[in-house]
């Protein structure tokens, strides 16, 4: 069996910063996700009262959180949502396709042999990856804004953001779920 030709030092580096860089886009599309479900809904909406409703309403955060796109999320804000902001979101968004579709394909130095990524790649990703952070930054203080409109003493409701975060966070960090339940 032959051995495995060793990375690039370089190339170490790329696919390293890559991986950070990736952690920061699934936290950005995480908080987008987070930040679209308390925006859309109706300050006049009550607990839910039935399984059937919490049911449906899981449904639709574990949706956000897996299902849809950034764009789609992007979409989803109020049209009144916070115009110096949306630039961002529109930069990030392009910069999170790019990176899961081509990047890495784009960033190949072909002539110098395989393996190997043009200079200046994992320098790019990193600030790619702040960049990603501090969105992320942003939109966690529009989520602290937003759910302190909600209404008070919904602690149903309350129960259900805290298992969706608990859903959220270990799928987006690779963490292991403990149920909010085992606690108690």
């Amino acid at each position: 069996m032959e051995q495995p030709a060793t990375l690039d030092p370089d190339a170490t580096a790329v696919l390293f910063h890559y991986g950070a860089t990736m952690v920061a886009v699934q936290n950005f599309e995480r908080s987008l996700a987070t930040l679209v479900l308390i925006l859309g809904r109706s300050p006049r909406t009550r607990e839910p009262k039935t399984r059937e409703a919490a049911a449906r309403a899981l449904q639709r955060a574990l949706h956000a959180y897996r299902r849809v796109s950034a764009a789609e999320l992007r979409r989803k804000l109020p049209e009144d949502f916070d115009p110096e902001l949306l630039p961002e979101l529109e930069v990030m968004i392009d910069w999170r396709d790019r990176l899961a579709d081509r990047y890495l394909m784009e960033k190949l130095a072909l002539d110098d042999g395989p393996g190997h990524f043009q200079p200046g790649t994992a320098d790019e990703l990193m600030e790619v990856g702040i960049g990603f952070q501090v969105v992320v930054a942003k939109l966690g203080e529009k989520i602290t804004a937003a759910a302190a409109e909600l209404p008070k003493g919904r602690g149903a409701a309350d129960a259900l953001g805290e298992l969706i975060d608990g859903l959220a966070r270990p799928v987006t960090l690779g963490e292991g779920w403990k149920s909010p339940a085992m606690d108690r």
